[in-house]
């Protein structure tokens, strides 16, 4: 009754073969929602939001508003968290399948307010050239990417370290277009946006959030 989510809740009996599941965790996998066991306890560990973005990702989970919001009144002992233990939550969303399913659940806890994750914040409103990107703002083309390489994980049997530099690469390859973008208007009055250096940027943004997680 004071673990953090039902699916991490199962056990199955070694001799019987039984699955014991009092907490409706394989109806929860099946049906891919993340669901606190119980609202009394989740907050013993505040780790456990982490832990459910890397679940998220891993198994192909949606958070429900009960999740949301215990998620949002634990960010008062975020800064009680060392930095090892977010990246190896961290490392953990890297194996997924499904890592957009992660940033999700991050952004509807609104652990992405802090540091390290508050560098995809002004993601969320920086618009991209429609004909270039007509997936919207940058975030969700960084969801679309990393769910890509994930793919190319998978496809190219990628080890686990090269899987984590590609899925980190892929996570932060834009967090440097909201401080290079500009908008220039074309002689037939089109509005054209671009980017310019923005590789070069995030590439020192992205190296300071790697530093803050000490990889």
């Amino acid at each position: 009754s004071r673990r953090d989510f039902t699916i991490n809740s199962v056990m199955i009996d070694t001799e019987t073969g039984e699955f014991l599941d009092p907490y409706l965790g394989k109806r929860d996998l099946k049906l891919g929602n993340l669901t606190v066991v119980s609202k009394d306890s989740f907050s013993d560990d505040p780790l456990r939001v982490l832990r459910g973005v890397q679940f998220c990702s891993r198994f192909n989970l949606i958070s429900d508003p009960d999740t949301d919001y215990l998620a949002i009144d634990a960010q008062k002992e975020y800064d009680t968290i060392s930095r090892e233990r977010i990246w190896g939550e961290l490392a953990k969303w890297c194996k997924g399948n499904y890592p957009s399913k992660g940033l999700y659940f991050l952004e509807d806890s609104e652990w992405i307010n802090h540091e390290p994750f508050n560098i995809f914040v002004p993601l969320r409103t920086c618009q991209q050239g429609k004909k270039q990107h007509p997936e919207g703002n940058v975030l969700y083309h960084t969801c679309l990417t990393v769910d890509a390489a994930a793919y190319y994980a998978n496809e190219a049997n990628l080890d686990e370290e090269d899987r984590v530099v590609l899925l980190l690469s892929a996570l932060l390859h834009d967090v440097g277009k909201p401080a290079t973008r500009q908008e220039s208007t074309d002689n037939d009055g089109n509005i054209n946006i671009s980017f310019l250096n923005h590789e070069y940027v995030g590439a020192e943004l992205a190296s300071g959030v790697l530093k803050v997680v000490g990889t």
